[in-house]
């Protein structure tokens, strides 16, 4: 990072989808969901913990939160955030609220 040694700050940020809901059922209902748009089959929950570990947040409020958390710890300082499904107002509003209150 040749930027900081020249007395720059270098800031670290992560992009990328966020699916959430207010329990496990109803993460379990957005994960079913994106995987029949995307055309996979399979166990909704393999398929969550696929996901979480291509770095994508899901999950419900506390396990978002806690997910982000854990970035930054690590260094994230931004985080640029892709509703996945814009069809879902629910997901916005949750994940606004969950936001406000970190």
């Amino acid at each position: 990072m040749d930027s900081a040694s020249r007395g720059r700050p270098v800031l670290v940020s992560q992009t990328g989808p966020v699916k959430i809901a207010e329990n496990r059922r109803g993460v379990i209902q957005v994960i079913r969901k994106s995987m029949k748009k995307a055309g996979r089959t399979g166990d909704p929950e393999v398929d969550l913990v696929k996901q979480r570990k291509r770095g994508a947040l899901c999950g419900t409020p506390e396990e978002v939160v806690a997910q982000i958390n854990e970035r930054k710890e690590l260094g994230v300082q931004r985080f640029y955030l892709e509703v996945v499904d814009l069809e879902t107002e629910d997901m916005a509003d949750i994940l606004t609220q969950t936001l406000k209150h970190m």
